[in-house]
């Protein structure tokens, strides 16, 4: 449960964080820079090129059609040369992890299935053996946050005092 409370504390730090827009735009502007040879082997002939990728959609919670016919189900899956592809996706209250994963790599299908049923179980039992008290998120504001907080706190409280001061021997 940590573990979940920390990858929600980090995506939101990332959330507002100016990083995005600035490597968006540098990226784009040193695109433009470069051959179409190098943006290839950046992105597909690299050796070094990543090998998972993950996906997480939160489907429609409702029924819906397409050309008047009902999907009952649909999976996530993605083509890409870049190892193991994971898809998690929810639809109509139900939840399914979809793998694709390129022969290449190598990769032990029936361990790996033995390690999702595995972790699966070890998440139901979990969630079964909880307590029935709600689950509080720890605090994990980062320490610089803090110490701002405290500073601010302090220059606010020091204005406000020395504003009076002044104010008082007027």
């Amino acid at each position: 449960i940590d573990a979940v409370w920390q990858c929600k504390s980090y995506s939101d730090s990332l959330k507002v964080s100016p990083a995005f827009a600035l490597q968006f735009h540098l990226a784009g502007g040193i695109c433009k820079l470069l051959p179409e040879s190098a943006l290839i082997f950046a992105s597909v002939d690299n050796p070094k090129n990543f090998t998972l990728t993950m996906s997480s959609v939160k489907g429609p919670q409702d029924e819906f059609s397409i050309a008047g016919y009902a999907v009952d189900d649909f999976n996530f899956c993605t083509v890409a040369n870049n190892g193991l592809n994971l898809g998690f996706l929810s639809y109509k209250g139900n939840a399914k992890i979809s793998v694709c994963a390129d022969k290449l790599i190598g990769m032990d299908s029936h361990l790996f299935v033995e390690c999702l049923e595995s972790a699966y179980d070890d998440i139901c039992n979990g969630v079964d053996n909880a307590s029935s008290e709600e689950l509080k998120p720890p605090d994990l504001t980062p320490l610089s946050a803090k110490f701002l907080e405290i500073g601010l706190s302090c220059a606010v409280a020091g204005t406000v005092a020395l504003l009076s001061i002044w104010l008082a021997k007027k």
